[in-house]
């Protein structure tokens, strides 16, 4: 349930509330079910709250990088991905376009 992308981690949560799922079955299981209720909503509270604290925080729309180079340049997309992997920084998607302006 847990995902890595780069330096992005998704299902946190949701493995997280497998988890809690799990403990508080055991908990109803084994006849505490005061102390499973207490574990379900306090489960709920922390789980509403942090959606909405999270609804709160700034995103971020990602990065948009465009390079101009000299048509006679070597400096071509894999010389990016190249550099880009050198920081650990994500490569997709890439694309060149030609821009004639100026040419003759």
């Amino acid at each position: 349930m847990i995902f890595r992308e780069g330096p992005s981690v998704h299902g946190l949560t949701t493995a997280a509330s497998l988890w809690i799922t799990a403990a508080l079955g055991i908990i109803f299981g084994v006849g505490m079910v005061g102390l499973a209720v207490v574990g379900a909503v306090a489960t709920l509270v922390v789980l509403v709250a942090l959606r909405f604290v999270y609804s709160a925080l700034p995103r971020s729309s990602g990065l948009h990088l465009t390079i101009t180079v000299d048509a006679a340049s070597s400096f071509d997309v894999a010389t990016v991905r190249d550099l880009l992997g050198t920081h650990s920084l994500p490569d997709q998607p890439l694309s060149q376009s030609y821009d004639r302006r100026g040419m003759s």
